[in-house]
């Protein structure tokens, strides 16, 4: 059985998730200092992943009904969640 693909962008944008977690614990090792441009770009990958997730996912709630199709719908408004907070924090730390 193929997977829906609202669960597709939710595993990809986990993925970029964790890759850019792992990627920036390994930060000052790596020797890129104060540049935070592609910690950045990542995370705005992973938002447009999710966002086309939930968008495929209620296109897909209208097509059939599945378990994976919530999990996935659930999935991506959590990250999007996560990531706007994440967003809104930081903007109140640089003010």
């Amino acid at each position: 059985m193929k997977s829906p693909g609202t669960y597709t962008f939710f595993i990809a944008s986990a993925v970029v998730i964790v890759l850019t977690f792992i990627f920036s614990l390994l930060w000052e090792e790596l020797g890129y200092g104060n540049n935070v441009t592609s910690l950045f770009i990542s995370v705005l990958i992973a938002l447009v992943l999710s966002i086309a997730g939930v968008v495929r996912g209620l296109v897909e709630v209208k097509k059939k009904k599945g378990s994976q199709v919530w999990l996935g719908i659930m999935g991506n408004a959590l990250i999007i969640v996560a990531l706007i907070s994440l967003v809104l924090y930081g903007l109140d730390n640089m003010v």
